[in-house]
């Protein structure tokens, strides 16, 4: 699905590793209006909030984005203080991304893709 989702929006496969058909097409067009012209996306995820319910997750060069239906969660890689997953391959996981405005909690997110989530994060906070 993702590769119809892609080429309806004309978004290279390459701009939204990982997502294997998983988003809604309206949030990934939503995401790729939202990006600034020298930021790229590092990893993607999906998954549930409490307060915000489907999220769309991007992290990228310079931000962690969660985009909901209507809300918008926008974290600076520069103002985030840690990030961290639980939970295993088979029941799933949860990743909390702390900010010092904002904490992003997010759960049923399929484990690999959290982990790699939270990888490409630190990556991100390294190099801030």
């Amino acid at each position: 699905m993702l590769a119809g989702v892609a080429e309806l929006l004309a978004v290279p496969h390459d701009l939204l590793p990982g997502l294997a058909g998983q988003a809604d097409p309206a949030r990934v067009k939503r995401l790729t209006d939202l990006l600034r012209p020298d930021e790229r996306i590092r990893a993607v995820a999906t998954g549930r909030s409490t307060a915000q319910g489907e999220l769309l997750l991007a992290a990228t060069n310079r931000r962690v984005l969660a985009l909901a239906t209507e809300d918008l969660v926008d974290i600076p890689l520069a103002e985030v203080a840690y990030v961290a997953t639980s939970g295993d391959s088979r029941a799933g996981a949860a990743l909390v991304v702390h900010g010092p405005r904002d904490s992003l909690r997010v759960a049923a997110i399929p484990f690999r893709m959290a982990q790699g989530f939270a990888a490409a994060v630190r990556m991100g906070i390294a190099s801030a």
